[in-house]
Order: C-alpha cells, then sequence, then structure tokens
C-alpha cells in the first residue's frame, strides 16, 4: 500500500499547553519502524 506523507507534528506549542521541541521530533524519527507501523 502506498500512502501519501503527512504531517504528524511540528516543534512548538499543543493545544493542551505542552511543548514539543526538536530533540523530540528527532527522537520519534530516529525511532519509527515501517515495518511496524506501516
Amino acid at each position: 500500500m502506498k500512502t501519501k506523507p503527512f504531517l504528524l507534528a511540528t516543534a512548538g506549542s499543543t493545544v493542551d499547553g505542552r511543548t514539543i521541541d526538536d530533540a523530540m521530533l528527532q527522537q520519534i524519527a530516529s525511532s519509527y519502524d515501517p515495518k511496524t507501523y506501516g
């Protein structure tokens, strides 16, 4: 199955008051496994 790329998250404040920083996004990207998540 092929899908289009989509935006999952961006660095900055979230609607519930948390903050996503660049390091978090790098960790998400480095641990992503397409075999697990599709």
